[in-house]
């Protein structure tokens, strides 16, 4: 049983004030989900006009340079980790190594991984960037969307949201932009027939 309590209750504790409370709760969750829609179409609005970048936050091999001065927000190709990005594709096409074989290559090699993330390299981690449009010169938004997943690891009554699953949008609903291509197109879909 979980109970509220208010440090600064105008209402008091009688029937009108509980219903008060409860009606003030529920304001402030609509105003929320309002917010949430708003900040979602300005999001979208942005990304179409390319002014909003979100798989740059993220992506091994590129920096974000935020907007600044008047100026757009940039994604440069950072040229040390662009290069780990190429092994990877050749070592897929050419040498025909799996995930596993590139993910133990990189750790052998002392390469670390994206900023922020853990110190060693994981074979998820490495198909995740052989999958990725973006390496290519295309990068997509708006392309999932939060679910209500099939089965949880986590009880719903410890969960904040619970729409914690991803699914497809369809294509059409799709925000593609160009992105600065660390790999030909032609590399990238050889990658995709060797991981099939």
């Amino acid at each position: 049983q979980v109970q509220w309590i208010f440090l600064q209750n105008p209402f008091g504790d009688t029937p009108q004030g509980k219903l008060l409370t409860q009606m003030q709760g529920m304001m402030a969750e609509y105003e929320r989900a309002q917010i949430h829609e708003r900040t979602r179409r300005g999001r979208l609005e942005k990304a179409r006009r390319g002014e909003f970048i979100p798989w740059a936050y993220r992506c091994y091999g590129y920096r974000y340079l935020p907007k600044r001065h008047g100026h757009p927000p940039q994604v440069t190709i950072d040229p040390t980790e662009a290069e780990v990005v190429r092994q990877l594709f050749r070592g897929l096409v050419e040498e025909q190594l799996s995930c596993r074989q590139l993910t133990k290559r990189l750790n052998e090699a002392g390469i670390p991984p994206l900023l922020g993330k853990r110190p060693i390299w994981h074979a998820a981690s490495v198909r995740n960037i052989l999958i990725n449009r973006v390496y290519a010169g295309q990068a997509r938004y708006n392309y999932r969307q939060p679910v209500l997943p099939k089965y949880r690891k986590v009880e719903e009554t410890q969960l904040q949201y619970l729409k914690t699953g991803r699914s497809y949008r369809p294509p059409q609903e799709w925000v593609w932009s160009e992105a600065p291509a660390i790999i030909t197109p032609e590399l990238f879909e050889k990658a995709q027939l060797q991981l099939r």
